[in-house]
């Protein structure tokens, strides 16, 4: 289709489209334009001089001329204006020419890809300087429609350049001989200018890490973040509990202020997380784990806070909200300032759950010794507790924390509870220790086993601490349940294994007995704990199989639920409770109790219903829980 050398210099319709590539390549796209712009320029003054001499045209009578002759020329500038297929000459003013091919539009595509602006900038030089040599005045041309931005045809309009207006004006650096050179300055200085920027948010980086290796942690990183952006620090982990907080003046603001401003952050975070899922804020704060700026009115005023995700390794880990006391414009290097700081709590935190899984498996260590009395000596393992800051010489109360039920969203079931029974023991450690400090906890079998010093007898305190605990686990922690069973005072080291099975008894029993509490002390077991902790264990077993055997192997064979319709009966005062408890009608049930009676059982007898009530408890323990001291099979824990 192109053969041989055109006039201007091009052997062939590749080379224009490599020089192209190259020079955006090199110099970046604004240089390579004001290249291409001034060459074509400079192509189509010659061409006109070399055609037309210098012919005078009429500017208002004679535009008609011009676009014919630009229209003649269309075979010599191939190259530049691409006018491959017909040409549609709008006549009038200004001029307007249309290109239904334009070879330097499908290069830019070819080598660059589709545009957001215009790209025919040859074919707009070259016309601009064509113009200009005929009329010898300096007309422009603007290309409102291109190929390479994704329209069916390429549109270039002309006209003087007074004429024009504020429309050339970002055009016009273009046609300039010195427009290279200030690009070239113009990059330098934002060179420069990131250099030095970096430079600042290296220094930032390298004293919040500081704080980190010198062990000043959470603290220390929010002192300075604080005094650096003169701004209030908020440090939250990801369940929204406040960690820190830090003002930048040397008297902190007053209390009332602090709590108000601290509520308005905290209402704001909450309502983004909980219940704003499909919000931008949400979007861009936990999808995209970016920098969110907002505000909050706090005492009828307007804060601005940005909001920034602390992330490591894709988790986030928790938020860090910068509180400013005015309704100010959040600047770029406070948000690069809070960005760096999110890293450095990030790599805290890090740090931080490090530690407190060593600590957690050395308490474990620990409290296997204590429970199966493996150790050399009671001073030593006296001794052992001191160093980990457990003094178990005094009186501790023991407790079981059981996780019921959770959120496993997004991972297998058993990864869920694992996850949140860590994040669980997390939480209750930090709110105990705020009020024992030498409290510790332990994961004993997949139960949360609290050790609380300084133990007292008096049950109500007992249970305002766990009422307390309770609270701020299902506030944190609103789809889980968690139910408690205490045991004894341990006073001696042999006593602590023994109030710990007290403990877990006593969950246990919440747990298959269905009770409403949601902690049950062992000694309110009573006659019920006296028959539980009784030498016959095997007796009762064998008392529940002859009471219950008929039912169970029948259930078994028929596959047929007479022992829960037996239980449900048995718990409720009339059949009409119990057949709506199961679903049932009542027709449907009495079948049911009927064909217990077949097996011999009298359900009116005061006598028959106990027993069948008590061999039903044990079947349930034994079931659910398997106890050891209900089961023989089962290996001790």
């Amino acid at each position: 289709m192109y053969r041989g050398t055109t006039g201007l210099g091009f052997s062939g319709p590749g080379q224009l489209g490599t020089l192209r590539k190259i020079l955006v390549a090199s110099l970046g796209r604004d240089r390579a334009k004001n290249l291409l712009v001034r060459y074509g320029w400079l192509c189509g003054h010659d061409v006109a001089v070399g055609t037309w001499g210098h012919l005078y045209f009429n500017l208002d009578h004679e535009w008609r001329m011009v676009a014919d002759a630009l229209q003649s020329l269309k075979s010599s500038v191939r190259p530049l204006a691409a006018a491959v297929a017909d040409t549609t000459i709008v006549s009038g003013e200004p001029i307007t020419l249309r290109f239904r091919a334009s070879y330097e539009a499908a290069q830019h595509v070819h080598y660059l890809g589709v545009s957001e602006h215009p790209v025919c900038w040859s074919l707009v030089g070259f016309a601009g300087g064509y113009a200009s040599a005929l009329f010898e005045r300096k007309i422009l041309f603007a290309e409102s429609e291109c190929i390479g931005k994704g329209d069916s045809y390429c549109e270039i309009i002309g006209k003087p350049v007074e004429e024009w207006g504020e429309e050339i004006r970002a055009e016009l650096p273009y046609y300039e001989e010195g427009y290279y050179d200030t690009v070239t300055a113009e990059a330098y200085k934002r060179l420069k200018d990131q250099h030095v920027c970096l430079e600042k948010h290296f220094n930032l980086h390298r004293r919040l890490t500081e704080h980190v290796l010198n062990g000043e942690g959470v603290a220390g990183i929010s002192q300075t973040v604080s005094r650096l952006v003169n701004g209030t620090v908020f440090v939250f982990d990801n369940r929204l509990h406040l960690l820190r907080y830090d003002s930048p003046d040397v008297a902190e603001p007053p209390d009332r202020m602090n709590q108000m401003m601290k509520k308005s952050v905290l209402d704001h975070l909450e309502g983004i997380l909980l219940h704003q899922k499909d919000s931008d804020d949400y979007s861009t704060l936990v999808a995209k784990k970016a920098p969110l700026k907002h505000a909050v009115n706090t005492d009828g005023r307007r804060f601005a806070v940005l909001t920034m995700p602390i992330v490591a390794v894709g988790e986030i880990l928790g938020f860090v909200s910068v509180v400013w006391d005015s309704e100010k414009e959040v600047d770029g290097d406070a948000v690069a300032a809070v960005q760096g700081a999110a890293n450095v709590y990030a790599l805290e935190m890090i740090k931080q759950k490090e530690i407190s899984t060593i600590e957690q498996q050395f308490t474990w260590d620990f409290v296997e010794a204590l429970f199966s009395k493996k150790y050399a000596s009671e001073e030593s393992l006296i001794e052992w507790g001191l160093r980990l800051g457990h003094d178990i010489r005094k009186p501790h109360r023991i407790i079981v924390m059981g996780v019921e039920s959770g959120d496993s969203s997004g991972t297998r079931p058993e990864e869920g509870t694992l996850l949140l029974r860590k994040e669980i023991f997390r939480a209750a450690s930090m709110y105990l220790k705020r009020l024992y400090p030498s409290v510790f906890l332990a994961d004993v079998k997949g139960r949360i086993v609290l050790f609380i010093p300084d133990a007292t007898t008096d049950k109500g305190a007992l249970r305002r601490l766990i009422s307390g605990l309770k609270d701020r686990i299902e506030h944190h922690f609103p789809k889980t349940a968690v139910s408690y069973g205490v045991g004894g005072i341990a006073r001696r080291c042999d006593e602590y294994f023994n109030c710990y099975l007290q403990a877990k008894k006593a969950h246990i029993i919440l747990k298959s007995y269905g009770k409403k509490d949601w902690v049950l002390f062992f000694e309110d077991l009573g006659s019920l704990s006296v028959l539980l902790e009784a030498d016959n264990k095997q007796e009762l077993v064998e008392f529940m199989k002859r009471k219950l055997g008929p039912l169970l192997e029948h259930d078994r064979q028929h596959n047929s639920e007479l022992v829960n319709s037996l239980e449900q009966y048995l718990s409720t005062s009339t059949i009409w409770k119990a057949a709506k408890m199961m679903s049932l009608s009542v027709s449907g049930l009495k079948y049911r109790l009927n064909k217990i009676k077949e097996f011999g059982y009298d359900l009116q007898s005061p006598q028959e219903r106990f027993d069948l009530q008590l061999a039903l408890q044990i079947l349930r323990i034994t079931e659910q829980c398997r106890i050891p001291f209900l089961d023989h099979t089962a290996a001790a824990e």
